[in-house]
């Protein structure tokens, strides 16, 4: 019985260190789209890449902050699929899942007034299944710009 358990626990941990084929590929496709684009992003533990493209002096929001923010959304090959830029700003509430995971957290490296441009491998934008004419398995680029942060009950 011991052995049993002894080879199950080592099988699990096997397959848990082995890459998912997906994620690899998405991966290889972003690292592709910086090298092409000459961009130094930093990938956070999550998957996301990250990069500051004009500074921001402002507060950085917290869960449960209202956000206003300007934006325009592409797909690795530079189509664009989304923006608001020109429009109102889309406000929304950060960390309660009224936006795509990646919004959340991207957002909340951000400080008012910054402008950021977020990579989001599919697990953190639309997944395997896709929505809004998005493709499953498709990371997306976001240039996003914060342009008000209104403080929630847990900002301190």
């Amino acid at each position: 019985m011991k052995n049993i358990l002894l080879i199950s626990l080592l099988f699990v941990g096997l397959i848990s260190c082995m890459k998912d084929p997906v994620n690899q590929d998405e991966d290889e496709r972003i690292q592709n789209y910086l090298e092409a684009n000459d961009i130094v992003a930093e990938k956070k533990e999550s998957g996301l890449y990250y990069l500051e493209l004009i500074e921001g002096t402002g507060t950085m929001p917290v869960d449960k902050d209202t956000v206003e923010v300007h934006y325009t959304g592409e797909f690795l090959d530079g189509r664009v699929f989304t923006s608001n830029i020109g429009g109102d700003p889309f406000v929304f509430v950060v960390g309660i899942g009224e936006v795509i995971e990646g919004w959340d957290e991207g957002i909340k490296y951000m400080k008012e007034g910054e402008e950021a441009m977020i990579i989001l491998p599919s697990w953190l934008a639309y997944g395997t299944a896709g929505t809004y004419g998005i493709s499953g398995y498709t990371p997306l680029v976001y240039f996003i710009t914060l342009d008000k942060v209104i403080p929630g009950p847990d900002h301190q």
